[in-house]
């Protein structure tokens, strides 16, 4: 049920974006003197909406494939900190955005080997991104990632908490961006055969 109402607030987002884009334009750009017939105007708002659609399918595909990476896939980086032991744990919550594979855990106690008398060696608030809820006796660690990878693959650069058993899974880094390019050439296949109307009148398609 998360899933579904995370879903329906990126269509409704997306649809309250797309309608100040239309009015903004319909009141910058001029009416030409000859405006074409209806079912021309129709043909190209049908166009319009088929682009569109293909659009928000290629974006949501991807912010899938990244909540897939995070929540299955191996940690990418190198270990910051030392190993933590959860001892208290806080809210898990998914995000207001997204299709709900991925939980933020907020880690509110916990103890760990190195530097125990002196304060933590970091200074924000441990939130551990992860598929499934964090409980107390989970091992975690803090990763960052640097260089062009944070650059080239989708999902992959900033730093983050994630359990230390998740280093066993499949590195899926690559996940995001395979998944872009795939679904961007499968869009564009699918638009290309989708029937365009010309200033002529004829209907062509690919």
């Amino acid at each position: 049920m998360s899933s579904l109402v995370n879903i329906a607030a990126i269509l409704v987002f997306a649809f309250l974006v797309f309608g100040g884009v239309m009015v903004a334009l319909r009141f910058l750009i001029p009416a030409e003197p000859y405006r074409p017939e209806r079912p021309n105007r129709s043909r190209t708002r049908r166009r319009m909406l088929v682009d569109l659609v293909g659009v928000l399918a290629v974006i949501a595909l991807v912010q899938l494939a990244v909540e897939v990476r995070l929540a299955y896939g191996a940690p990418f980086g190198e270990r910051a900190y030392p190993v933590v032991e959860v001892v208290g744990v806080g809210d898990c919550e998914r995000g207001p955005l997204g299709f709900g594979v991925v939980r933020s855990c907020e880690v509110t106690e916990y103890q760990y080997t190195a530097w125990e008398q002196g304060p933590a060696p970091w200074s924000e608030a441990i939130e551990v991104v992860t598929g499934e809820a964090v409980e107390p006796g989970d091992r975690i660690a803090h990763y960052s990632s640097s260089g062009w990878t944070d650059f080239a693959l989708l999902g992959s650069g900033g730093s983050r908490w994630q359990p230390v058993s998740a280093e066993d899974r499949p590195n899926l880094v690559w996940l995001p961006t395979a998944t872009l390019i795939a679904a961007t050439a499968l869009s564009a296949a699918l638009l290309k055969r989708y029937p365009r109307r010309v200033s002529g009148g004829t209907t062509v398609g690919s």
